[in-house]
């Protein structure tokens, strides 16, 4: 089982800041299952920084024609 004391959450507004989106757009991700993974607790949502962090460095590119990450080239 995974050690969840030091799991840190963010709300919606802190994603949509750090992102600098608005709660609409993440409101339609989750809606539209386009956004990250998040969690649901009765009426809240919340997002494991760990599992955004993993997100954003899926979808990494280096150019525009870019799919899939790949390892640049050396």
């Amino acid at each position: 089982m995974k050690d969840h004391k030091n799991k840190i959450l963010l709300s919606p507004t802190e994603l949509a800041a750090r992102w600098k989106i608005t709660l609409c757009t993440l409101s339609q991700w989750r809606w539209n299952g386009n956004g990250p993974p998040y969690i649901k607790v009765g009426k809240g949502i919340l997002y494991d920084l760990a599992v955004i962090e993993e997100y954003e460095n899926e979808r990494i590119r280096y150019n525009t024609s870019q799919k899939e990450f790949h390892e640049p080239r050396i």
